[in-house]
């Protein structure tokens, strides 16, 4: 596909019409540009908020298990104690 330019005709018209649909693409593409770095920052920050809370339920998990243990072994302690 040829690129046509202002330079490449005569007619004012024309060089006016592709002056004003070359800018028009080049704002088009700034907006694109700009939404694109919107949605991979929203992403980039849903991605961190993820993985976050689930290392906050790994460590709950990880203390649950701490807590059941201890509390088994006390019982243990308990039910040889009673013996």
């Amino acid at each position: 596909m040829t690129d046509l330019t202002p330079n490449d005709t005569q007619d004012p018209k024309l060089v006016s019409l592709l002056g004003n649909l070359g800018e028009l693409i080049r704002q088009a593409r700034q907006k694109v540009l700009r939404a694109v770095d919107t949605v991979q920052v929203q992403t980039c920050w849903q991605m961190g908020r993820y993985i976050v809370e689930f290392e906050q339920k790994e460590e709950l998990r990880s203390e649950l298990d701490r807590e059941r243990a201890a509390f088994e072994e006390r019982l243990t302690r308990q039910k040889t104690a009673l013996r």
